[in-house]
């Protein structure tokens, strides 16, 4: 997908890391999921998208998206142990489920977001079904976040 997209975008250069071969890089730019996908103008980074999550997100946004339908957000942070070892569940979670949107927001970079949801530890994830919170799991557990997984898809 990614290569029939850097061939329709002349604009844009598309580079793919071997990750097993890079190690220094993985590392560099905090990489913990595959894939990881980072956009970048003028040397900045634009967008993140990790698995099969959307990782940057405006409030706005975050507002929109958990307005319709079975939303799960996970709120963690790049420094946190239990967040990096629960990352590549949720990645295999989010590609198994198909009938949920999953969304990861980074509570450094959005703090006033974490706030607003009431996070006070990482992780966090929160499911959200039209807009209201249906359940929350506090702490890298894969076993609970799949039974809130069932709930939103009741």
């Amino acid at each position: 997908m990614l290569d029939k997209l850097a061939e329709d975008t002349k604009d844009v250069v598309f580079l793919k890391v071997d990750v097993d071969k890079y190690q220094a890089l993985v590392e560099s730019f905090e990489v913990t999921s595959m894939p990881t996908i980072i956009g970048y103008k003028n040397g900045a980074v634009t967008d993140r998208v990790i698995g099969a999550y959307i990782e940057k997100i405006t409030e706005m946004e975050f507002k929109q998206k958990i307005a319709t339908g079975a939303v799960i957000v996970d709120f963690y942070a790049t420094w946190c142990g239990p967040c990096k070892r629960l990352a590549p569940m949720l990645d295999k979670l989010a590609e198994d489920t198909k009938d949920v949107v999953f969304l990861k927001v980074d509570v450094d970079n959005h703090q006033a977001l974490a706030e607003s949801s009431e996070v006070t530890s990482m992780p966090t994830i929160i499911g959200y079904k039209n807009g209201a919170v249906i359940d929350r799991v506090l702490g890298a557990n894969i076993e609970k976040v799949t039974e809130m997984v069932k709930k939103l898809t009741a």
